[in-house]
């Protein structure tokens, strides 16, 4: 029966045999084999015409756009098919696939999506599926190269999908073997830069061909904005790339983002990278020769990462004869070898594997004593093991401990590393006996002294006054070794404070040089650091009387900027420490804050906004007034140096100065830093990216004000200026490439918005006089060329639809509970003096239970409505758009049920909205429903209001009458025709009242209230009912010829 089965098979024409196959692959993937392997029979036996059938039958397949299984299991079955080399008959498969895949690249440009993504989903399978020793004609090679860069480019997702997924097997290196100059590389390149499908750029990951010039593109999309991309790229730096092909930059970039991504699927494949591809692999399970690749010394924190998975995962195995007792002085007879060096990695190894043993034995510790029975005993057993292996890797005494770091600070400045990791183990050490502590003392002696250390390495230790030893880390550890050693009440004081006398003595004598005047700044700053008032100085060596006259202020003064900005910092510092601040500290401060010099007015802005958070505005003023009257004497000069003489020819302009300058308030000198002409004249002195800049220092600050607006409630008079500026700030072209001042203000504005009722109030009274100095051709001031039009007008409407963001945030729980509670008396007061008198608002003003708190929607709409009406009839290409700006951010705000007055007041004025935006239609259509909306939120829709009580309500508002008030300066072309005049004199008839103050909020999204097609939603849910009544299978009853596919 199988043999007369067979002949019959193999008699039977292809129009037969083809159709079969195709309908049963369809059911499972278990008939793939046996059709693959009766169809190559049938195309054995019947020629030329197995070709056309099989591609007629084909053709069906192009006009499914839908994934269905059964058809995915049909497109498996063809390219396996064509991929299926027979090696009896090589020539006939290679033919077959040549002929398939011409066929193929007919319909690659085929108008139908559906066709379209067919095509590049059977030529990715089969180039996928072909064998290494499969050759293709160079015609052929180069039809699919330029065929598939054609879809690459398509505007379906799915279609460039499968074209990168085929182009991976068209590569093809230079002479060098690099893919430099390949084209398909190139196109890569494109798609990974522009393209915005996930799934796309996920693909080209993928195929993206090993090699040297691919590295860098590849390393660049770990920090791709999804998740799925950034889980590929260390899936396949990990597979294609060993860690030898990577530069240091490139290896340490990777593990950076990896180990630091937020989601736990991506760290997850960084560290099987790290550990499966880089460690075991490519440096053979040596923890060392990684950590040699990545170069600690200059990326410590990428190392202590790195180390601290290889903990966490239990790779690295410790043995008690390692650890640092290799590394000391050694006897052996009579001959006794000296400390070896260690090198970055080990040391940067043992200090973690020791810190990592630490805090093991202290879990386990506080396990076993919060547990009991059997557990506590596991875990008191755990933690007695690892202290006790903790204790043989240290150095057995402290002395010894001592001489190994004494040797490292004298072998110099290319073992400072190797230093300071050792530095840091002295927390881990017994300092109990007062002979450890001795010989530890005279370490810290050395340290701070750094005479010593200068004299045997015959160089001269860099210094910054900043820092000890000019590195934040170096004075770190040696601030925690004195801790440690010194850790009596009182003594570590004292003990700096003498040293800080004897550094301080060529200083007040005269002749110290600029390196002395750092080393004594910097231990300075120590102490300082490590006191809570300078009342604990009492009794010292040294008190602070002493410090501030002779160390601080001369610093202040000193004519190096590096002296001066040390000097500014610990002033600052200083006068934090003080109950009240001394007044001629903070003179000095206010001066340095007034320098030319970057360096020392970042300082010096820094201490400003520090001691208005500690000791309040006030005091600051009070110096920033005595500093006015110095300003005036000819013996100091701008950065408060002493000079001898001052030309006469600048006396004029001081006086202007002076007198423009005096009585000016602390703030407002600050908030005029954030101005834009301040802003642009500090982008043209190209300060380096790598620094502060003066307008992120004083941004930063005033975000600090804001945010303790309780401690320091001076800043709620000013606070709506401030909100607006910092919003210009945020959206302005010359701080985009400002990364610390753009991450500090997007922090800054969405803590804010949710802190408070009253904070979203302020952003709503900042929004109208952004919109107005931003929207180009209503400020005369500032000129419009047709240029920058079109991009002023795009970012004051990012601005507006920003702070309508914000004005919509949710309040945090704990906040918005606090705000309904609070009592009326301690609301916010206007900066203008007036008075939110909610008592005498009767009903309609107080909040009912559940009701969200007054966030400023209804003023703003009110203060917007006003803002349309008063604009001149007149049409102008500013005017316009600003109008419709203003009327879409009052259509997306809410009004709440309670506010019964301010919902008639809104629904009067926005007769006079509809009126003066006649022509618009989409406008006018928003505005309705505005207006329908409102309606049904009025209690007494019949009853309106009386102008009188327009004006008291916008008067409570703060939006005064001004009825000759000129709002548009700009000129506007006259208005043609006797109509529009006619509605420009009853407009204006109408209106009763005009806000003379602006208010700014941010603008959401216009809200359209478009109705249903319901004719069209009909049809479409038809027609989707009778297609999920289809079958979903491709029925191969019959060929399908081309024409047929056309007419379907």
């Amino acid at each position: 029966m199988t043999i007369e089965r067979s002949a019959h098979l193999q008699a039977e024409p292809p129009q037969v045999v083809v159709p079969r196959i195709f309908n049963e692959c369809q059911q499972s993937l278990a008939t793939h084999r046996r059709g693959i392997k009766q169809l190559v029979k049938c195309r054995r036996s019947s020629g030329e015409s197995f070709s056309k059938v099989f591609q007629e039958c084909l053709l069906r397949v192009f006009v499914v756009n839908k994934r269905e299984p059964s058809v995915e299991r049909l497109v498996k079955l063809v390219a396996s098919f064509a991929a299926y080399r027979d090696q009896e008959h090589a020539e006939e498969s290679d033919a077959f696939l040549e002929e398939l895949l011409g066929f193929l690249l007919r319909f690659a440009d085929s108008s139908q999506k559906s066709v379209r993504f067919r095509v590049c989903q059977l030529v990715s399978e089969v180039m996928l599926l072909l064998g290494d020793d499969v050759e293709l004609s160079d015609n052929l090679w180069d039809e699919l190269t330029v065929g598939m860069h054609r879809r690459i480019r398509d505007k379906v997702p799915t279609v460039r999908f499968f074209a990168a997924r085929a182009l991976g097997r068209l590569v093809s290196p230079d002479d060098s073997g690099d893919f430099d100059t390949d084209t398909t590389v190139m196109q890569y390149r494109i798609a990974l830069a522009n393209d915005q499908n996930v799934d796309v750029r996920k693909m080209v990951v993928m195929s993206m061909p090993p090699s040297n010039s691919t590295i860098a593109d590849i390393v660049e999309r770990s920090a791709d904005v999804n998740e799925v991309v950034r889980k590929v790229v260390f899936t396949v730096l990990g597979s294609k790339f060993p860690i030898q092909s990577l530069s240091i930059r490139q290896r340490t970039t990777v593990l950076k983002r990896g180990l630091n991504d937020r989601q736990p699927t991506v760290r997850a494949e960084c560290v099987k990278m790290l550990i499966d591809a880089w460690l075991t692999r490519d440096c053979g399970g040596d923890p060392f020769t990684l950590l040699r690749y990545l170069d600690v010394e200059t990326n410590e924190s990428v190392g202590e990462a790195v180390l601290q998975q290889l903990l966490k995962g239990q790779l690295i195995k410790v043995e008690d004869s390692t650890g640092l007792n290799q590394f000391l002085s050694q006897s052996e007879g009579f001959q006794t070898k000296s400390v070896k060096l260690l090198e970055a990695e080990q040391a940067i190894f043992w200090r973690m594997v020791c810190g990592f043993l630490q805090s093991e034995a202290q879990v386990k510790g506080l396990e076993a004593a919060s547990t009991g029975g059997a557990e506590a005993l596991v875990n008191a057993a755990d933690a007695a093991e690892k202290s006790e292996l903790l204790e043989k890797l240290l150095p057995p005494t402290v002395a010894e401990y001592v001489e190994l770091v004494n040797a490292h600070l004298v072998a110099g400045p290319s073992h400072r590393f190797v230093s300071r990791n050792l530095l840091m183990l002295a927390k881990l050490l017994d300092f109990s006996d007062a002979v450890n502590r001795r010989a530890a003392a005279n370490l810290i002696q050395e340290l701070l002294f750094e005479k010593a250390l200068e004299a045997e390495q015959n160089v001269e230790i860099f210094r910054d006054g900043l820092h000890l030893g000019a590195e934040k880390e170096w004075a770190t550890a040696v601030a925690e070794l004195a801790q440690k050693v010194h850790g009596a009440v009182g003594e570590l004081v004292q003990v700096i404070a003498e040293i800080v006398r004897e550094l301080a003595r060529p200083c007040r004598e005269g002749g110290a040089n600029a390196m002395q005047w750092l080393q004594c700044l910097a231990v300075t700053g120590l102490l300082l650091e490590n006191l809570q008032s300078v009342r604990r100085l009492s009794g010292c060596s040294i008190d602070a009387q002493e410090i501030m006259d002779g160390v601080l202020i001369p610093a202040a003064k000193h004519i190096q900027m590096e002296v001066q900005q040390a000097g500014v910092r610990w002033l600052g510092l200083f006068c934090q420490l003080e109950d009240r601040p001394n007044m001629r500290a903070l003179k000095q401060i206010c001066l340095a804050a007034r320098s030319g010099n970057f360096l020392v007015q970042h300082m010096a802005l820094k201490a400003l906004f520090d001691l208005i958070l500690s000791h309040g505005v006030v005091v600051v003023d009070r110096s920033m007034q005595m500093v006015s009257d110095l300003r005036a004497s000819p013996e100091l000069n701008s950065s408060g140096v002493e000079t001898s003489h001052v030309a006469e020819n600048n006396t004029g302009q001081k006086e202007n100065d002076e007198k423009r300058e005096k009585n000016q308030p602390v703030l407002k000198f600050l908030a005029e830093m954030l101005d834009q002409k301040t802003i642009e004249e500090e982008v043209d002195h190209e300060i380096s990216a790598e620094r502060e800049t003066r307008t992120s220092v004083v941004a930063e600050g005033f975000a600090k004000l804001l945010l303790q607006s309780k401690t320091c409630p001076e800043i709620l008079d000013t606070q709506n200026l401030i909100i607006g500026k910092l919003v210009q700030l945020y959206f302005s072209e010359d701080t985009k490439f400002d990364i610390r001042l753009q991450q500090c203000l997007s922090v800054f504005f969405q803590a804010y918005a949710s802190l408070g009722a009253a904070n979203k109030r302020c952003v709503a009274k900042a929004f109208l006089p952004v919109l107005r100095s931003e929207w180009p051709g209503l400020t005369p001031s500032r000129s419009v060329s047709q240029g920058n039009v079109a991009a002023r007008k795009k970012r004051a409407t990012q601005m507006a639809r920003f702070m309508l963001q914000l004005l919509k945030q949710k309040l945090l729980k704990v906040q918005e509970t606090s705000d309904q509670t609070k009592h009326k008396d301690t609301t916010q007061q206007p900066a203008d003096g007036t008075h939110n008198n909610e008592e005498e608002d009767g009903e309609d003003s107080r909040q009912t239970e559940g009701e969200e708190p007054d966030s400023g929607h209804e003023e703003l709409a009110i203060i917007i409505a006003t803002e349309v009406t008063r604009f001149p009839s007149k049409r102008s290409w500013a005017g316009k758009g600003y109008r419709e700006l203003l009327c879409k951010v009052a259509a997306s705000l809410h009004f709440r049920a309670s506010q019964q007055e301010a919902i008639k007041c809104m629904r009067k004025l926005l007769d006079h909205m509809i009126d003066a935006m006649k022509g618009e239609k989409l406008i006018c259509k928003e505005l309705n429903a505005m207006v329908n909306r409102l309606k049904a939120m009025d209690k007494t829709p019949e009853e309106g209001l009386r102008d009188e009580q327009v004006q008291h309500l916008l008067d409570r508002l703060g939006i005064h009458v001004a009825e000759n008030e000129e709002t548009n300066p700009e000129p506007t072309q006259p208005s043609t025709t006797r109509t529009l005049r006619k509605v420009a004199a009853k407009r204006s008839q109408r209106v009763s009242a005009t806000p003379d103050r602006i208010i700014q909020t941010p603008m959401p999204p216009p809200r359209t209230d478009r109705p249903q097609r319901t004719c069209k939603t009909e049809t479409l849910q038809k027609i989707k009912s009778k297609i999920a009544l289809e079958s979903r299978a491709i029925k191969f009853d019959s060929t399908t010829t081309e024409d047929e596919l056309d007419s379907t």
